[in-house]
């Protein structure tokens, strides 16, 4: 337990005039970013006991029986509701191999997607079809399940104006997976997604995890919003039977560009979207990143003073600079990110 307790808000501060020194004269990047302080050291609770006060409120089930049923009801529907990916395209095909099967809720299912945009001035709505091939209960043999890895999602971390960081994982599975098809996610400051088939040694986390030396990358994809799909017929399946971990482990890596290449793709709180999915950023109280940035985090953008934090001041950043640039973190729009692994793969005994 940590037996020295420090008010955040000095420390955030300090690493405030930290970043400001690193763009101004050069310092190196402060290890945590303010973002990542807030996160850390704010919680968030919701307690009913002002509304049972003041109104005589009683919850009508009491929230440890609520829990017990909520998550027995999702163990329950786990397998079936993993068994829907969301797909990348806008036509998406995938073809089961003799003898696999999926399964979908019977009872209806939701799809939200975070990442929808309208470019007309007209309301309008997303949709998906879904269309399934059936086969015979006697040719069921192997139940396909999704393959979709989030531990790491947001283990890019905060990343400062005009800077770039390569972000590395690993994930290992169970012993007789067969592996279908195997694709990757980010968003739109992701490059170079890359991904090692097994044996890897486990990384704990993302910290100290980098990619390997002494081999090409399996898989590599270049274009976050057309991602590599690899699918694997029968004769192809990855087979992962070792009973040595690392054996059965993949490693991935991506590199997020935060405007490190091109200046002009930094994040920009001009072009912070206007969508309902911000609200949701504004509830998460600092779990995932805000649409734009509050003032103390903007920098400029272009000008003798690039990469200076500059509040709202355009003047501060000079002839041709605009007061603009944001840090990038881990979120839910497109000007945000993620780093997942996709996909789906089956048992056998």
């Amino acid at each position: 337990m940590p037996r020295l307790n420090i008010p955040y808000r000095p420390v955030i501060a300090f690493l405030r005039l930290w970043q400001f020194l690193h763009f101004r004269i050069g310092l190196p990047a402060p290890l945590f970013g303010p973002h990542e302080v807030r996160k850390l050291a704010i919680s968030h609770c919701a307690s009913s006991a002002e509304a049972e006060r003041d109104f005589g409120y009683q919850p009508i089930v009491h929230p440890d029986d609520a829990m017990e049923h909520c998550l027995a009801h999702y163990k329950e529907r786990l397998v079936s509701i993993k068994s829907l990916n969301p797909p990348q395209e806008a036509t998406f095909q995938e073809s089961m191999n003799p003898g696999v099967y999926g399964v979908v809720p019977v009872s209806g299912f939701v799809i939200w997607n975070s990442h929808a945009f309208n470019l007309t001035v007209e309301d309008t709505t997303i949709e998906q079809y879904l269309n399934f091939t059936y086969i015979d209960a006697s040719e069921r043999l192997y139940q396909r399940r999704s393959l979709l890895r989030l531990d790491n999602i947001f283990a890019m971390g905060e990343i400062a104006p005009f800077e770039s960081t390569e972000t590395c994982a690993t994930f290992t599975a169970e012993v007789g997976t067969r592996i279908v098809t195997l694709s990757s996610h980010t968003h739109q400051h992701g490059r170079d997604f890359r991904i090692w088939y097994p044996p890897n040694e486990r990384c704990a986390g993302v910290s100290g995890c980098t990619p390997p030396t002494d081999r090409d990358p399996d898989y590599r994809s270049f274009v976050y919003e057309d991602p590599l799909y690899q699918r694997f017929a029968a004769d192809e399946l990855i087979a992962l039977d070792d009973p040595d971990p690392e054996g059965r482990t993949f490693r991935y890596c991506a590199v997020f560009d935060n405007g490190a290449e091109d200046p002009m793709t930094v994040r920009r709180n001009s072009k912070r979207p206007d969508a309902r999915t911000c609200g949701f950023a504004e509830l998460a109280g600092g779990f995932i990143s805000k649409c734009g940035c509050e003032p103390e985090f903007r920098a400029c953008l272009g000008g003798p003073n690039q990469g200076a934090i500059c509040g709202e001041d355009n003047a501060f950043c000079g002839e041709g600079g605009i007061c603009d640039a944001c840090p990038l973190a881990g979120g839910v729009t497109t000007e945000d990110e993620m780093f997942a692994i996709l996909g789906a793969y089956y048992l056998i005994d």
